[in-house]
């Protein structure tokens, strides 16, 4: 939830319209953050609760994911290009802006995730993990 809400704090900085390039290189960097953060503790999280005989498949379905969004973002930024005129700062602004709704759906479903067995051990919860 953390590493989400540190990468739409970026994208927020990224796409507020100030003229100023050193503010979205700002964002780009604490955007960059959280998106790190996160390829970090979702694998994770996942080879913690699933079960050995599916952790394969969930780390690839992992990647699958990420593949989708790239894929998914070209159609994004080629719709954009292709109807909005490229003096217009809303071109960059919308396909920017729309990173935050994969974010914030991770964010949300986190808190709907139990905790881990590692987190539990470490807080003395042995007989719950």
């Amino acid at each position: 939830m953390i590493c989400s809400s540190i990468f739409i704090i970026g994208v927020i900085i990224e796409t507020i319209n100030t003229h100023s390039r050193s503010a979205f290189y700002v964002g780009r960097v604490v955007a960059g953050l959280g998106l790190g953060r996160s390829s970090v503790v979702v694998p994770m999280f996942s080879s913690e609760m699933v079960p050995k005989e599916m952790r394969g498949q969930i780390g690839s379905f992992y990647q699958l994911m990420f593949t989708i969004g790239i894929f998914t973002s070209y159609w994004v930024d080629y719709g954009v290009a292709k109807d909005i005129p490229g003096t217009q700062s809303r071109q960059w602004q919308i396909p920017i802006g729309l990173q935050m709704l994969p974010a914030g759906l991770l964010g949300l479903g986190m808190l709907t995730l139990k905790e881990s067995t590692r987190w539990l051990t470490q807080h003395g919860r042995h007989e719950e993990a």
